[in-house]
């Protein structure tokens, strides 16, 4: 029979393997998370750069409409 410390150094290991291995879960889905984080964030950069571009494509229509009227 394994005396009182030997089960105490097991408890002890045994509580210390449960930590790394959460540990390992809990980088493993942060780094899921920022994955998916930097995806989102790209799309929303192409969304501006259209928005942006089509924004500048409308000024220069109503420019041009400007310029059409005052002649």
């Amino acid at each position: 029979m394994a005396s009182l410390t030997t089960r105490y150094k097991l408890v002890d290991l045994d509580s210390i393997l449960e930590a790394i291995i959460l540990m390992i879960l809990l980088l493993m889905s942060q780094n899921k998370q920022s994955y998916k984080d930097n995806v989102r964030d790209e799309a929303d950069l192409q969304a501006d750069l259209k928005s942006a571009e089509l924004a500048e494509e409308i000024l220069k229509e109503i420019k041009e409409i400007k310029r059409k009227i005052k002649k």
